[in-house]
């Protein structure tokens, strides 16, 4: 947790500059949203990972200035949205989350609801944002990250749940890399986990016919991030896409345009 100071940040008020007019107000904000910023500085200042453990609940009382009931709520707000999670039992208590999307993906799902955003909307963001991570992974990727995804596709994958695993890995590598703009990966990381939830519930498919084409894309697109080429590895990774989608649109055209529901 960062020095005691933090308990003298001002909740609420508008902030003047060294110059010019004070900010316009905005509407105080409650005890507890002010703790739950504060928890995630904390977070973010501390350099805390998934599985870390936070404070007890009276040592961030004390330590923000707050009472109880602030701190429970500020941390009910950061559960529901994935930040933390709070452990039952004597043993218990808050703890970082992960940051691998999943869980960003039931914030996205509920504006996706609001929006009508349909699946075949995620199936689309899908091919827009894939052939840019995996240019971006060629040209500017770590050595030891381009050799992640060509180990990956290294060997011929059995049928059945080995294929579909090794498939999953292979998209889930090129979503987590992003040289230049993490959000990108942040919401390639949430639109795969809506998709992967989508084909489970609808039941699956039967396996492609072409599999060991579709294992060959991916070791195709693999070499083309390894030797560093990234147009190639972009085009690669459009075309296969365009396939993924025309796929889907064919196994399971019935429920493309479904409303994504909050969950």
């Amino acid at each position: 947790m960062p020095a005691e100071e933090s308990k003298k940040r001002t909740v609420g008020k508008p902030v003047r500059g060294e110059s010019g007019p004070a900010a316009p107000l905005r509407r105080p904000q409650k005890m507890s949203e002010y703790t739950a910023r504060q928890v995630v500085a904390d977070i973010v200042e501390s350099g805390l990972g998934a599985g870390d453990r936070l404070p007890a609940v009276a040592s961030m009382a004390e330590h923000y200035g707050v009472g109880y009931a602030s701190v429970r709520e500020a941390l009910r707000m950061l559960e529901s949205i994935g930040l933390i999670k709070v452990r039952p039992g004597p043993n218990g208590g808050p703890v970082v989350n992960d940051r691998e999307g999943a869980e960003f993906s039931s914030v996205i799902r509920l504006y996706c609801q609001i929006m009508g955003v349909t699946y075949r909307h995620i199936i689309g963001a899908r091919q827009a944002l894939e052939p840019i991570l995996v240019r971006e992974l060629a040209t500017g990727g770590s050595p030891e990250a381009r050799k992640e995804l060509l180990d990956v596709t290294a060997r011929d994958p059995a049928p059945g749940a080995d294929f579909r695993a090794q498939a999953r890995s292979f998209h889930d590598l090129i979503a987590c890399y992003s040289v230049t703009n993490p959000v990108l990966s942040l919401f390639a990381r949430a639109v795969g986990q809506i998709y992967r939830e989508f084909i489970r519930a609808e039941g699956p498919s039967t396996e492609p016919a072409d599999r060991p084409e579709i294992h060959a894309e991916h070791r195709a697109i693999a070499e083309a991030v390894a030797a560093g080429d990234g147009p190639l590895a972009e085009q690669l990774m459009t075309r296969h896409m365009a396939d993924l989608a025309q796929y889907v649109e064919t196994h399971y055209a019935m429920a493309l345009d479904s409303v994504i529901e909050w969950v």
